[in-house]
């Protein structure tokens, strides 16, 4: 899902009214503390609030009225920080004038929440330069009026909230509720009927949309009894959960692909229609040994394109790369960017088309203190089937100076021509075709084959259909290295594990990248083979009876295991076959002693792979849950 799971979260009377007389009256106070309690609860990532409602709970000191007189302010979203909790006010005008950049609450639910403005465009200088000076995040959510599915999107993408709650008023309710925003409702029912037509209701419908009328559906999910007086806790999922994350997407994959051999000689067409100033980007140097280098750069030239080179690029690339990368850009003037290698080049080519744009370091971009505004067009020619970066919106990149390994996802990352010849792989050694099948394996078990969620069964037979292809080639690979069949197959593979299509109508955290990002930040290993490490041992900390059926289809149908076996026999016969595929037919290493990993920074890796709370996926971890698994790699 490409915004946050919202769930709108209220005390209401028995007439579905949100205000009014009854949220004072002392004989109800143990049902507020019921409140706030499940708000805590809720665990989420931040609350979201109309202006009206942030006003009266966390009323400000009155500002003295400043004078801006300075050049006009940009009208780009702004990270003034990141947190693990986010205060989201919904101010279309900019009224709302913050005292400081966090709100102080004596309820430790809300308290230290880090606060984003989400306005238009419309707001005055003077209110972005008071944001801006109290250190307070913003985002625009329209010119005149508010797009709140674009606020949501930005929301899971600037700030990383997976989880919002909803919390008033009746307007921004139901404006949420118009949009289809909102998957599940808490209700707090107090036993009294309000009976006022001042009153607001939990939806109503006004200001950020014209239309009067609201239809929506949802199913009891849970009743809970609170105290003797009849108060209520109320779930309900949106009856069409399964039918909005199944039925109801956008599947748009941009990037136009030339596969097979003979087809560089596009190459020079195709550049040309975004300039004429190419910077070329590669690794360790081994496209000139395979004569790649040459064709491309003879291709290049007679195309009438000026050609500058960015060499070097590591395997878990370097944001101090991509600064280098940008400033290439900035002196040379480029139109467009080739990058003709594996994912660790193209990501990195990525992140330098996006910071070409941004005058301070790449890292900020990565961190999401500073949005991308614009991004330089990509052009791939892929040498390693594993990553998928050829046909996504996504990069991975590292700083080593703070063991740190980020991703950088935005629509303008996504290459516009990719070009995929299996012939170009023949030269990749045993090793590495092993890790990027493992990797392409992860990317599918990862994202959306083991989940929670309802999925369609045409989605999920085709993701068993990749994993199936990629058990059968990758072992033909590691033997025959110039099996065009084999390289062919595993090269499609990779480009559809992680091109969009297979997470249709569903998404979930990367539980297991999460953990491997951990590893190669700090000990700079082939992210594959860490996936590879990690994987199997995840499955079986995590297996329980509910987990066990779905482990026990993968091993029946991808490997053959027999069906008859009860679901918790069958799944763990399934972790033993993917064991034996990994270790024994590819030939990895099994355990991270054996490539020089000791304990020594479990603790710290584990709680910046959960970013110290919860890392969610199929089943959430907590930083104890993260340490435990990777000691069972040992």
């Amino acid at each position: 899902m490409d915004r946050p799971y919202i769930i709108c979260h209220m005390v209401t009377s028995l007439d579905g009214k949100v205000t009014g007389d009854f949220l004072g009256r002392d004989a109800h106070s143990g049902l507020i503390k019921d409140y706030y309690r499940i708000h805590r609860e809720y665990g989420a990532d931040g609350f979201i609030c109309g202006r009206v409602t942030m006003e009266g709970s966390f009323p400000q000191p009155p500002v003295l009225p400043i004078v801006y007189d300075c050049p006009s302010i940009e009208r780009v979203d702004h990270i003034a920080e990141r947190s693990s909790f986010y205060a989201v006010a919904i101010d279309p005008k900019g009224k709302l004038w913050w005292g400081s950049r966090a709100i102080s609450d004596p309820d430790d639910g809300y308290d230290g929440a880090h606060i984003i403005e989400v306005l238009t465009q419309n707001v005055s200088d003077t209110f972005l330069a008071h944001l801006r000076g109290k250190g307070i995040s913003c985002l625009f959510g329209g010119k005149t009026e508010l797009d709140l599915t674009l606020v949501a999107q930005k929301l899971k993408r600037l700030f990383g909230i997976e989880t919002l709650l909803l919390e008033g008023g009746g307007i921004v309710n139901g404006s949420f509720l118009q949009e289809g925003l909102i998957d599940e409702i808490s209700l707090v029912v107090v036993p009294e009927a309000e009976c006022s037509e001042k009153a607001i209701s939990l939806f109503q419908t006004g200001k950020y949309h014209a239309d009067n009328t609201m239809t929506a559906s949802f199913r009891l999910k849970e009743a809970k009894i609170l105290d003797d007086d009849g108060g209520l806790w109320l779930t309900y999922q949106n009856s069409y959960e399964g039918v909005m994350n199944m039925y109801n997407f956008i599947f748009q994959n941009t990037t136009k692909i030339y596969f097979g051999e003979n087809q560089l000689g596009h190459l020079g067409e195709e550049l040309k229609q975004y300039g004429t100033r190419v910077l070329m980007t590669y690794g360790g140097g081994s496209i000139k040994r395979i004569g790649l280098y040459e064709k491309i750069i003879e291709v290049l030239k007679k195309a009438g394109l000026t050609v500058l080179e960015l060499s070097g690029i590591e395997p878990n690339p370097r944001h101090t790369t991509v600064n280098k990368g940008a400033d290439i850009c900035k002196k040379e003037k480029i139109d467009v960017l080739l990058a003709v290698g594996g994912g660790s080049t193209i990501d990195c080519t990525k992140a330098i088309a996006a910071a070409a744009f941004y005058e301070g370091d790449s890292w900020d971009l990565v961190t999401q203190k500073a949005p991308v505004i614009k991004a330089l067009p990509v052009f791939t020619v892929l040498t390693l089937a594993a990553t998928g970066s050829e046909m996504d919106s996504g990069s991975v990149i590292s700083n080593i100076d703070t063991n740190e390994k980020y991703g950088l996802i935005h629509p303008f990352l996504q290459p516009k021509v990719s070009f995929l010849d299996p012939a170009n792989t023949y030269s990749v050694s045993a090793f590495q075709t092993a890790c990027g099948s493992a990797d392409i394996l992860s990317h599918i078990f990862d994202v959306f084959y083991f989940t929670a969620s309802e999925k369609m069964d045409m989605v999920d037979r085709i993701m068993e259909e990749v994993i199936k292809t990629v058990v059968k080639h990758a072992p033909i690979a590691v033997k025959e290295p110039e099996n065009y069949k084999a390289r062919a197959n595993l090269m499609w593979a990779a480009s559809w594990a992680l091109n969009g299509f297979l997470q249709t109508g569903g998404f979930q955290a990367a539980s297991c990248h999460a953990m491997e990002h951990e590893l190669s930040a700090f000990y700079d290993i082939t992210h594959g083979l860490g996936l590879a490490i990690l994987t199997p041992r995840w499955m079986e900390y995590i297996l329980d009876e509910s987990i066990a059926p779905q482990f026990k289809k993968f091993g029946v149908n991808v490997f053959g295991v027999d069906s008859s076996l009860s679901d918790m026999e069958g799944a763990k016969r399934a972790i033993t076959c993917l064991n034996d595929f990994l270790f024994k037919t590819l030939d990895l290493k099994s355990t991270l002693t054996e490539i020089g990993i000791d304990d020594t920074n479990f603790k710290i890796m584990a709680k910046k792979a959960c970013q110290g709370d919860v890392l969610q996926g199929f089943k959430p971890l907590t930083p104890e849950d993260v340490e435990n698994i990777f000691r069972m790699c040992l």
